[in-house]
C-alpha cells in the first residue's frame, strides 16, 4: 500500500511541475498559431561604416549554447582546445567543438596571411629586397603552423570514427575538406620554395602575391564550410533556435549569416503548414571580388564586402517581415523573399542589381566598376538550405560567356535573362581603403 502511496505522490509532482515548465515556456517563448515557440527576429548589429570595415570577424567565436556535461563528451581533447573553449563558452559536443576551434584557428591564419600580403605589397611599392625574403619565411612558417592544426584537427576526427552518430556524415564532409585543403597548401608550400628573389625580385614578389591569394582562398572556403557544418550540427542536435542572437548575425556586414537564414526558413516553413505561401531565394555575388582581392589585397575586399551589403540592405524591403538579407557565404549573399512569386520576384532583385551598379566605390583616387549577378529560384519545401543556394549559384552563372551584371531566373526551362526596367534608385558612394 505504501508503495502505491509513493507512486502516486510522485506521479503527482511531475504532472505538477511539467505544468509550471510549460507555463514559463509560454511566458518565455510565445507560441504560434501551429504551436511552435517563437524565437523574436534578430536585428542586425551596429557596425561601423563600411568603408572603415576591415577584419573579417566571421570567424570570430560563436556564443554557443552551454551544457553541463561538456566536460565528459570533450575528454580527450588536446589541452589548447580546452583553453580556446574555457575562455568562449560550453559546448555540447565534440564535433561543436571541433568546428568552433577550427574557426577561430583558420581565422588567425587568414589574419596573419592578410597582415602578409599588405606587406609585400608595400615592399613592391619600393624596392624588393632582403624584406621581401624575410616575408617568404613569414609565409612558410605560418603554413606549418596550420598544418599542424589542420593535421590535429583531422586525427581527431578520425579517432572519432564511429563514435559521433547522426553527425558521422558531417564529421566525414569536415575530414575531406581538411585533408584536401592540406594538400593544396603544401603544394602552395612547394611552389613558395622554387621563388626566386636573387635575380628578380619585383617578379619574384609578384608570384608571392598571388601563392597568398591561393591560399587565402582555401581560408575562404574552408570558413564558409565550418559555417555549413555549424549549422547542420545546430539542426541535427535541435538546438538552432537556441543559440546567442549574436550567433546569427554575420560580424562583418551586419546581415544575418547561415544560421540566421536557416532559422528564418525554419520559421517560415511552419508558416506553410497552417497556409500556403510562395517564397524565392536569390543568389547575390559580386562580380569583380576576386580581382579587387587580387589587386588591392584582402583587407580592402573586405570593406567592399560590407559596402555591397550596406546597399542590400537598404534596398531590400524587410518590413513587411518577410524578407531577409544575408551574407551567407564569404563571397556572396542571399536575399530571402517570402509571399512572393516567382515571376514577381525579378524586380527586388533588379532594384538591388541596378542600386550597386549605381554605387560608386573608389579606391586609391580611382573609380572601380563594380556590379553584381543574381540567380533567382523558388524554394522548395522539400529541399535543404545549401541545395537552395547551390541552384540559386548556378542559375546566376546564366548562359556560357555571360560577362555577370544580370539578373538570371529559372522557372523550370533553364535560366532566363530578366528584362532589366530601369528603375530610380539612389546613388550612393564609398571610399575604400587598403
Amino acid at each position: 500500500m505504501m508503495v502505491v502511496v509513493l507512486i502516486l505522490m510522485i506521479a503527482v509532482g511531475n504532472l505538477a511541475l511539467g505544468f509550471a515548465l510549460s507555463a514559463w515556456r509560454m511566458r518565455t517563448f510565445p507560441v504560434n498559431s501551429c504551436g511552435t515557440s517563437v524565437i523574436p527576429a534578430v536585428r542586425p548589429v551596429e557596425t561601423e561604416p563600411a568603408d572603415q570595415r576591415v577584419a573579417a570577424p566571421a570567424d570570430s567565436p560563436l556564443p554557443l549554447p552551454k551544457a553541463s556535461n561538456a566536460g565528459e563528451r570533450l575528454h580527450g581533447l588536446p589541452q589548447s582546445w580546452l583553453n580556446l573553449l574555457q575562455d568562449v563558452a560550453q559546448v555540447n559536443s565534440f564535433m561543436e567543438a571541433a568546428i568552433h576551434v577550427l574557426r577561430l584557428k583558420v581565422g588567425a591564419y587568414r589574419d596573419r596571411l592578410a597582415d602578409l600580403d599588405g606587406r609585400v605589397r608595400g615592399c613592391l611599392q619600393k624596392s624588393p629586397g632582403p624584406d621581401i625574403s624575410s616575408i617568404l619565411a613569414e609565409v612558410a612558417a605560418a603554413n606549418r603552423e596550420w598544418l599542424g592544426q589542420a593535421r590535429e584537427a583531422t586525427d581527431h576526427l578520425c579517432a572519432r570514427r564511429g563514435s559521433l552518430g547522426d553527425l558521422e556524415s558531417v564529421a566525414s564532409d569536415l575530414e575531406q575538406v581538411l585533408l584536401e585543403q592540406a594538400a593544396q597548401v603544401e603544394t602552395t608550400c612547394s611552389n613558395l620554395e622554387i621563388l626566386d628573389f636573387q635575380s628578380d625580385p619585383f617578379q619574384a614578389g609578384k608570384r608571392l602575391l598571388r601563392e597568398l591569394g591561393r591560399l587565402l582562398d582555401l581560408c575562404h572556403r574552408l570558413r564558409d564550410a565550418m559555417q555549413t557544418s555549424f549549422v547542420a550540427v545546430m539542426q541535427q542536435e535541435q538546438r538552432l533556435r537556441q543559440l546567442d542572437p549574436r550567433s546569427l548575425v554575420d560580424g562583418l556586414t551586419g546581415l544575418h549569416n547561415q544560421a540566421g537564414l536557416q532559422n528564418f526558413l525554419d520559421d517560415f516553413r511552419l508558416s506553410q503548414l497552417a497556409q500556403p505561401r510562395s517564397a524565392c531565394l536569390a543568389w547575390i555575388a559580386i562580380d569583380q571580388l576576386a580581382a579587387i582581392n587580387e589587386r588591392f589585397g584582402p583587407r580592402l575586399g573586405d570593406q567592399l564586402i560590407a559596402a555591397v551589403a550596406d546597399v542590400i540592405s537598404e534596398t531590400l524591403r524587410t518590413d513587411r517581415g518577410a524578407d531577409l538579407a544575408c551574407r551567407v557565404l564569404g563571397n556572396g549573399f542571399a536575399a530571402f523573399l517570402g509571399d512572393t512569386r516567382l515571376p514577381d520576384a525579378g524586380s527586388p532583385v533588379e532594384r538591388i542589381r541596378q542600386s550597386v551598379a549605381k554605387a560608386t566605390f573608389e579606391a586609391a583616387n580611382e573609380r572601380l566598376a563594380v556590379t553584381v549577378r543574381c540567380g533567382l529560384v523558388d524554394i522548395d519545401s522539400r529541399e535543404s538550405l545549401s541545395d537552395m543556394i547551390s541552384r540559386a549559384q548556378a542559375v546566376s552563372c546564366g548562359n556560357p560567356g555571360d560577362r555577370g551584371d544580370r539578373t538570371w531566373i529559372d522557372q523550370g526551362n533553364g535560366p532566363q535573362r530578366v528584362e532589366p526596367p530601369q528603375l530610380k534608385v539612389p546613388v550612393r558612394s564609398f571610399n575604400l581603403s587598403a
